[in-house]
């Protein structure tokens, strides 16, 4: 367990009292259940409203329009018209099952860039491994080309470039030591996720993970219009290889 916490740079301090599961005498979790009052999973994760614009989103007034969910994001304090639930539990076999709901009740509200949790990656890993759309970067709008599949790359690519790429509609995703050494594996539970990996300019040792259940496509201000109620989830199973 503690093997697998230093994977994320993080620990996760369970105390909450877990529920009996069916088979088992004994509880073989614990969860942690935050919601939008606290902290999600105590550090573990970061929630995430934002992403890149594009050079026409950057000269057409949607960063100004949307600024509301990049403040979300950076002071981790949602809008009013929001709810978040996440519960993160983990497992007897030591692995983690997260689950998220978002669900944004204001239709008034601007349109969302993008639903996900982010959270921190040694650098020493080396390559990536995913089964969804590839090889190359690819986003639920503009995937023309791309197919489903088994696909491999060197984390090298993200040296001295923006990001990794966006990678959409996957099953899982591995990202691993050289030499066959430590790694991890994130699985979709109830739907496919996009995910993209971003080093941190603030610490050269670190990466940024990020898994998604919702990626916009390109935003206008023209298009800006009140959208009906919506409920977001992700569920995924985080494991040690």
């Amino acid at each position: 367990m503690k093997a697998f916490a230093s994977l994320l740079m993080v620990c996760l301090a369970a105390g909450v009292a877990a529920a009996p599961v069916d088979g088992y005498e004994d509880p073989p979790f614990e969860p942690l259940v935050v919601d939008a009052e606290g902290s999600p999973a105590e550090g573990l994760f970061t929630l995430n409203f934002w992403r890149l614009l594009n050079p026409v989103e950057r000269t057409n007034g949607i960063g100004r329009v949307c600024k509301l969910w990049k403040d979300a994001t950076s002071c981790q304090v949602l809008p009013d018209g929001c709810e978040s639930m996440m519960e993160t539990t983990l497992l007897k076999d030591g692995r983690y099952l997260v689950d998220w709901v978002f669900k944004v009740s204001d239709g008034e509200l601007p349109p969302l860039p993008r639903v996900g949790i982010s959270f921190p990656l040694k650098s020493t890993f080396s390559t990536v491994h995913w089964s969804g759309r590839g090889p190359w970067e690819n986003y639920p709008s503009r995937r023309n080309g791309s197919k489903f599949g088994s696909y491999a790359a060197d984390m090298s690519l993200i040296q001295g470039r923006p990001d990794f790429g966006y990678r959409s509609g996957c099953r899982w995703v591995e990202i691993s030591e050289p030499g066959g050494g430590r790694g991890m594996r994130i699985t979709a539970v109830n739907a496919p996720f996009g995910f993209s990996i971003r080093p941190r300019s603030d610490l050269r040792e670190l990466y940024t993970m990020n898994i998604d259940a919702y990626l916009s496509s390109e935003m206008s201000p023209d298009k800006v219009s009140a959208k009906r109620p919506e409920t977001y989830r992700l569920t995924v199973i985080i494991e040690e290889i």
